[in-house]
């Protein structure tokens, strides 16, 4: 038998060296002040307590003295006090906000013990005085620090205790609850806290009666009543609560379902869009979600999203629950199989009908994009920049084509070109920059040109450039309704229904997403959404090939992509120009229709009629798809190497990744001096045969490495 390890006692002195006093010679104690407050006899107040620098940490980590202080009936009532009214007139400055700070953090750390005291018997003087801040909102008169304080302490309480503070609510009035919180969704934690009691999974976590839930709901989108921001706070609610009825997490599922289905509801929202009013923008995204949840999608990665579990995975329709959550809502497997199979039809019918009347208000929602797409066209500011950038850029190709030519009269001839495009309305920057650098032949005191034709060809760049930039920024904003029916627009199209293609090849959706991209180079939200719209369409060739054959056959609009497209090009080409500096000269768009373009040259190599229609555009095989193919090339080519341009431009450096790698791999050694425990490690967790194949990968590499070293040294060699 082992003998004993006796453990010596600590002398009594040991711990002096933690107390005494400080390196100024003022005593210090071992204790923290927080430590130290709560040893005070007679006790100290809670409200010192809130003064303490470290007592949320405290608290969290559970001291035990401090959470013993705390979860008392006249410390949690001090607590609740400070979340629920305004501090009094004495109170300093910085305790006025520090304070119910404080006592909010310590109600939302989720202590099981101090909850405790909430739900205990004969406590409900407490939840009395929690939620008798409701009873004192007023519209115009509402604090926003302590309604966030508030409502974060009751979404704790009631994730901790659902049953008992549900059974508090519902005795409680709840319709005079809902009327309240539905007058003040203008603040954000209101909407939570409606989102989280309205999210009860079990009969004994419902807090309201669902009659007619959804459509007091849906006539607080109204611009009479409330701002935009509560309408999209309504939006919100919505949301999450289809995102967890879809998901059959909600027990008051089919009863949400039907009312968002329902005839009133869907013709109120649809009102709202004909309308063109300010709520309209709400009423879409509603009818988004609608779609989106009852055809069990996924949130789309390029579209904005409302909801508090917008990333997670989403199924196609409500599984069936697992034995916890059966327990958990006192149900069997035979009634959740049920169940859910109730809430997979009524899914099927409410998507079924949501779709079939926007397919019917397709014309409507087109018309909003069409409206949104050529207000620019309004601007005569815009008009007169845009038509001096056209002028400018055919300055620089006629430029661009005398640079490549080798005739000896060209610079003549274009000279007289660029007079000739210079008396045009309009051209009177162009004019300018031509008189300047003595270009402009039909001056008179023009003698010759002054400056180089690459010289006179940056100005221009530079001068187009400003152009587009002056013209996007007089442009007028397209508006949230827009952006809104571009995702409905998106969503219809994932639910790959042919009703939704037949609708939107009659309304020419493709066209208008394409022009309303192209007048706003600067919105990248609303550059997303149409990119989202074309790739759900690829997505469903099968059914969508008629909507990309219309949107190829629409000439003027394809034109205009492919002009975007050969400035964008010529921009690359001028990196380096004098006076040009890198990525200047990018528009917003570009990314989105370089992909877009991309998809249509692989789609052209698996249907003819594709294909054909790419090939009867003008400069599309020149401009376009050559550029794609050369950025195949390059971004097939192996990373490494010398630099392309180190041979005719001296300042950059003659350096080869490669080589230096190869270099520095010669003197790579993978023998190290391994100690006998080391080798006594190896043996035990390796076995022989793993041993030997070990040293032979070794020997391979510095075979290979020696090889590599002679190799570059003959090179070299030769070459001297």
């Amino acid at each position: 038998m082992a003998e004993t390890a006796s453990c010596d006692p600590i002398p009594a002195g040991a711990w002096e060296t933690f107390n005494g006093v400080d390196a100024y010679g003022c005593e210090v104690s071992p204790l923290s002040t927080l430590d130290s407050r709560l040893e005070e006899v007679p006790q100290c107040s809670i409200e010192e307590l809130l003064d303490e620098d470290e007592i949320v940490q405290e608290f969290r980590a559970g001291n035990s003295r401090l959470v013993e202080r705390l979860c008392t009936l006249d410390a949690v009532r001090t607590l609740v006090e400070y979340i629920t009214q305004e501090p009094s007139e004495g109170v300093s400055q910085g305790s006025r906000f520090r304070r119910p700070f404080v006592a909010a953090e310590l109600l939302a750390c989720n202590v099981e013990r101090l909850f405790e005291v909430f739900v205990q018997p004969g406590n409900v003087e407490l939840l009395n005085l929690l939620f008798s801040f409701m009873d004192s909102l007023s519209r115009s008169s509402t604090p926003p620090a302590l309604a966030s304080y508030f409502c974060s302490t009751v979404m704790a309480l009631f994730a901790q205790y659902p049953d008992d503070i549900a059974a508090y609510l519902r005795h409680r009035c709840p319709n005079e609850l809902l009327d309240v919180l539905l007058e003040h969704l203008e603040l954000r934690c209101f909407a939570e806290l409606l989102v989280h009691l309205l999210s009860g999974e079990a009969p004994g976590h419902v807090v309201f009666q669902t009659n007619q839930l959804v459509w007091k709901l849906v006539i607080c989108i109204d611009e009479r009543r409330f701002s935009s921001v509560a309408h999209e706070h309504v939006a919100f609610i919505l949301d999450h609560v289809l995102a967890r009825t879809c998901a059959g997490d909600l027990c008051q599922g089919s009863d949400f379902l039907q009312q968002c289905s329902a005839a009133p509801v869907l013709a109120t929202l649809v009102s709202k869009v004909r309308s063109d009013c300010p709520a309209a923008a709400a009423a879409v995204a509603v009818l988004a979600s609608v779609v989106l949840h009852t055809h069990g999608l996924p949130y789309h990665p390029l579209l904005p999203t409302r909801s508090f579990d917008s990333q997670a995975p989403r199924a196609a329709r409500p599984q069936l629950a697992c034995e916890t959550d059966q327990r958990r809502r006192g149900a069997n497997h035979v009634s959740c199989e049920g169940e859910a199979r109730t809430v997979a039809v009524e899914l099927e019918a409410a998507g079924t009908a949501v779709v079939d009347r926007l397919c019917a208000e397709m014309p409507r929602l087109c018309s909003i994009v069409e409206a949104a797409a050529r207000g620019h066209t309004l601007n005569a500011s815009a008009e007169r920049l845009e038509e001096s950038r056209v002028i400018l850029h055919e300055a620089i190709v006629l430029l661009l084509r005398t640079s490549e030519s080798s005739c000896d009269n060209q610079l003549t001839t274009t000279m007289a070109n660029l007079d000739d495009l210079s008396a045009r309305p309009g051209a009177d920057e162009l004019r300018n920059i031509l008189v300047h650098h003595g270009w402009a032949v039909v001056e008179s005191r023009c003698e010759g040109p002054k400056s180089t034709l690459q010289e006179v060809l940056a100005v221009l760049r530079r001068a187009s450039q400003t152009r587009r930039r002056d013209a996007v920024t007089v442009l007028p904003q397209f508006g949230r309704l827009a952006l809104e029916v571009l995702c409905l627009l998106a969503i219809l199209v994932k639910t790959g229904k042919a009703l939704v293609f037949e609708s939107m090849l009659k309304a020419h959706v493709l066209p208008l997403c394409f022009e309303m991209l192209l007048s706003r180079p600067t919105s990248s939200v609303l550059h997303n959404a149409v990119r989202a719209i074309f790739s759900e369409v690829l997505g469903e060739i099968e059914q969508g090939l008629e909507l990309v054959l219309a949107l190829l056959r629409s000439g003027p609009l394809m034109q205009r992509v492919v002009a975007e497209y050969r400035c964008s090009v010529d921009s690359q080409a001028s990196f380096g120009s004098v006076g040009v500096t890198r990525g200047y000269m990018q528009v917003g768009y570009m990314g989105h229709v370089r992909c877009m373009c991309m998809e249509l040259h692989q789609l052209g190599t698996n249907f003819t009629e594709i294909a054909t229609a790419l090939a009867e555009l003008e400069d599309w095989l020149d401009i376009v798809q050559s550029d794609m193919e050369a950025m195949a090339k390059l971004e097939a080519e192996p990373l490494g190497g010398q630099h392309p341009e180190a041979t005719s431009q001296p300042f950059l450096p003659n350096f080869d990744c490669f080589i230096a790698a190869r270099g520095a791999m010669v003197d790579l050694s993978d023998e190290i001096d391994l100690s006998l425990e080391d080798l006594r490690d190896i043996h035990e967790d390796l076995d022989e045969q793993q041993l030997l194949d070990l040293a032979e990968v070794q020997r391979r590499r510095r075979t290979k490495a020696l090889t590599v070293a002679e190799t570059q040294t003959e090179s070299q060699a030769e070459a001297a």
